[in-house]
């Protein structure tokens, strides 16, 4: 089981990876899933201590006694307290976007990035016509016009 998990947690993160140098930036460096893993445990474990940092990666057990694993379960508190803070500390990075995920009856076309709608607009206030536009960036004139429209 453990290992289906991680397989499709690899074809996953592949995934995401490859559609973000596909759609916005072909430059984008391909690092492995554990490398994001790896960057978060060591932020949790400078702030938080290595127990934490433990039960924040899911690890086997953290305390060594073996009575207190049959009859008491692991306070995540400080699991919870050391996620609300990184989630402070990074949301400044993404508070430039002021509501990424926008709720909206429309129909919208997921496979459309934000890095593609900005380079559409960019593009349009070059002064190219739609037709060309839509050339540029591989999609429809009009999915182009709908989403310069907006």
């Amino acid at each position: 089981m453990r290992d289906v998990i991680k397989r499709i947690r690899q074809f996953l993160w592949n995934t995401l990876l490859k559609r973000i140098r596909l759609k916005d930036f072909p430059t984008f460096r391909k690092l492995s899933f554990n490398k994001l893993r790896k960057t978060a445990a060591s932020f949790v474990h400078r702030k938080d201590g290595g127990e934490v940092a433990g039960m924040f990666l899911a690890h086997g057990r953290v305390v060594t006694d073996d009575l207190l694993e049959r009859y008491a379960g692991r306070n995540f508190r400080s699991v919870f307290k050391a996620c609300r803070h990184w989630r402070k500390v990074l949301g400044k990075m993404f508070a430039r976007v002021a509501d990424p995920f926008p709720a909206s009856d429309k129909k919208h076309n997921p496979s459309v990035t934000l890095g593609t709608i900005k380079r559409m607009k960019e593009l349009r206030q070059q002064g190219m016509v739609i037709n060309a536009i839509a050339a540029e960036v591989g999609l429809h004139r009009a999915t182009v016009r709908t989403y310069l429209d907006k």
